[in-house]
């Protein structure tokens, strides 16, 4: 017998959407410090993610490009979750049928 927290499609749908849940954080804690470094009048320095009053232009790193472990992991965790769910649902269906 499962445990009923492992049967519920909640919880999978709720552990699947923490991945891009982590993401869209990370990435919006990173828009407003580089917004803030741009509003101050300076350059934001990608590969160093720090701000830089010297430098007059410096090239732009992708997110994706910067964070590659970070998206990986965000999407294996939501294909589990969505896995987990489909299995769940399949399960209580089956149960509700016998």
């Amino acid at each position: 017998m499962m445990p009923i927290a492992l049967t519920a499609p909640r919880f999978w749908l709720a552990l699947g959407l923490m991945g891009p849940a982590a993401v869209a954080l990370h990435w919006s804690l990173e828009w407003f410090r580089i917004d803030s470094c741009l509003d101050a009048g300076h350059v934001y320095d990608c590969a160093r993610e720090a701000c830089d009053a010297v430098a007059v232009t410096l090239p732009v790193i992708p997110f994706s490009q910067r964070h590659p472990l970070l998206i990986g992991a965000s999407v294996a965790v939501g294909a589990i979750g969505l896995a987990g769910a489909i299995v769940a649902t399949a399960g209580a269906r089956r149960t509700k049928e016998a």
